[in-house]
């Protein structure tokens, strides 16, 4: 049987079937906690780790979770009010 991937927080992934690039938060017992921003929203889900492959590029991932994070933040800050 095919060992299950393993992925390390901050790795960057991608479901198998498509979508954005996520950055993984945290993992255990071959479950994925990810990240990700779709036009500026930011979103958080758990998957399994064999619906994951990681990314085997690197600028667009990174230009997509900075400008969410700069977003994030800037929402947390002004919007809601956290610090």
């Amino acid at each position: 049987m095919k060992e299950a991937p393993h992925f390390e927080e901050g790795d960057i992934v991608h479901l198998r079937s498509g979508g954005p690039a996520m950055i993984v938060r945290r993992g255990d017992m071959g479950m994925y906690e990810c990240d990700w921003f779709h036009k500026g929203i930011a979103y958080r889900t758990v998957f399994r780790g064999t619906m994951l492959r990681k990314h085997r590029g690197l600028i667009r991932p990174i230009i997509e979770w900075t400008v969410g994070i700069s977003i994030g933040i800037f929402l947390q800050q002004c919007v809601w009010g956290h610090k």
